[in-house]
């Protein structure tokens, strides 16, 4: 190959390289939360925050409640319009996962595939469930049939290298108790 056409291939590259590198730059940043509602919030600002939002259908604490565990809790709610049903669980009293269940009637998943590419760029993660973007904090999730899911990462790993380190646990008590057989 002459050096020209060297010189032209390798100016062709960096100049896609470029074009790459600056349209990563203009994406924005996986938001830690969905509308008004920001990872960190309290289970009594949530409270308040849905029952004014017309997103939601929410109209208070429920006779029953649901409590994952003494430090997690959830909130179970229907929604209005394009959401169908929400999940803001919660741990140690803090909002830290969003789950979206969309209204596959007025919006479909091509249309939130779209839109999330081009807001934050072509997914980290791609498989037969769905697809992923993620950053050091937070990952949004698009997943089949059609949910929706903000997910803060810090938490949610905490929780399952503490819940690895519990099912450790059972393992060996599990062996020690089929020992004594």
């Amino acid at each position: 190959m002459s050096l020209i056409k060297k010189c032209l291939l390798l100016e062709f590259l960096f100049l896609i390289c470029a074009a790459n590198l600056f349209s990563q730059e203009n994406m924005e940043s996986i938001p830690g939360g969905f509308h008004d509602f920001v990872f960190g919030d309290s289970l009594e600002t949530v409270k308040n925050k849905l029952k004014s939002d017309s997103f939601f259908a929410y109209r208070g604490d429920p006779d029953v409640s649901m409590m994952l565990a003494p430090d997690k809790t959830i909130i179970d709610t229907a929604g209005s319009g394009f959401i169908e049903r929400a999940y803001f669980i919660f741990f140690e009293e803090k909002l830290y996962q969003i789950t979206l269940i969309m209204n596959r009637q007025m919006i479909d998943f091509y249309t939130f595939q779209t839109r999330f590419t081009k807001k934050y760029g072509n997914p980290d993660s791609l498989d037969p469930t769905g697809m992923i973007w993620e950053d050091n904090d937070n990952r949004l999730s698009l997943e089949y049939p059609l949910t929706v899911k903000y997910v803060n990462i810090n938490v949610f790993s905490s929780l399952i290298e503490e819940s690895e380190l519990n099912r450790s646990h059972e393992e060996v008590l599990r062996e020690d108790f089929l020992d004594t057989f």
